[in-house]
């Protein structure tokens, strides 16, 4: 079955709408709202391309809009690529303000920053690796540094999980010795962060389980590929990228089922 793209376009746009916002400082020019409304539909363009064309490590999906007949879904999200766009533009305003909301710009403030760190562990290197989507050093009042998670689901907080938030906080203290004040889930279609204070011990926690894992995979699976079996499911394929027709076939069809 080829996956339907349709609902993952929304946060993808709107997420690359933002990260333009703060990696290119347009937060600088008098009028930044309007440059990225300009810039709304050759994103949209862009993403569409990207989602029905085939990558390195995914097939091509296709777009399966709002209707009835062959090729169209009755429940899809959208009708057309113009209520899309117009959905883009009512939220990408509630974006506008969250930032000023929650005071979102300072002497920091960049998008999709890449946290990879090496850790050593019982004589191994490991490599985990992560990517923010935003990571602000806050202007006053505040003046704290934060790793803000964007989700562009109608769900709200249904489909997350606190430990991507604490992932990050991490790999940020792994690279900078000390870890980020806050962490939160920014959801773009209801104009609020939801704030999470990562505790030392908590973050000891969970890079204890990762390297004790990574590590037993080690020493049970020589190169850590001979003997290592999947465990597919619904909900440890859905994220998955490995779970492709070519590299991971149980994953592949676990996932399939679910769409």
């Amino acid at each position: 079955m080829v996956e339907d793209r349709l609902g993952s376009v929304f946060g993808i746009v709107i997420g690359r709408l933002f990260e333009q916002f703060y990696n290119e400082e347009l937060w600088r020019q008098p009028q930044p709202q309007g440059t990225l409304v300009s810039r709304i539909d050759s994103t949209i363009q862009a993403v569409l391309l990207e989602q029905t064309t085939a990558q390195r490590w995914s097939s091509a999906g296709v777009l399966r809009w709002k209707g009835t007949g062959e090729g169209f879904n009755p429940k899809g999200l959208y009708t057309n690529e113009g209520e899309l766009a117009n959905h883009v533009r009512e939220v990408l305003a509630y974006g506008f303000q969250t930032i000023r909301e929650h005071r979102l710009l300072g002497p920091y403030a960049k998008a999709e920053i890449k946290l990879d760190h090496v850790f050593d562990y019982q004589g191994h290197s490991c490599k985990l690796a992560g990517r923010a989507d935003f990571i602000i050093q806050r202007m006053r009042p505040h003046s704290d540094l934060v790793i803000v998670d964007g989700k562009g689901s109608r769900w709200g907080s249904l489909n997350t999980d606190l430990n991507q938030l604490w992932w990050y906080a991490m790999l940020y203290r792994a690279r900078h010795a000390k870890l980020p004040d806050k962490v939160g889930f920014l959801y773009w279609v209801f104009s609020r962060i939801s704030w999470f204070i990562p505790e030392e011990a908590v973050i000891d926690q969970l890079q204890s389980s990762v390297l004790e894992d990574v590590f037993a995979v080690w020493k049970d699976t020589p190169r850590g590929v001979a003997g290592f079996s999947a465990t597919p499911s619904k909900e440890n394929c859905k994220f998955c990228s490995y779970a492709t027709e070519q590299l991971c076939p149980a994953g592949f069809q676990e996932t399939s089922c679910h769409r």
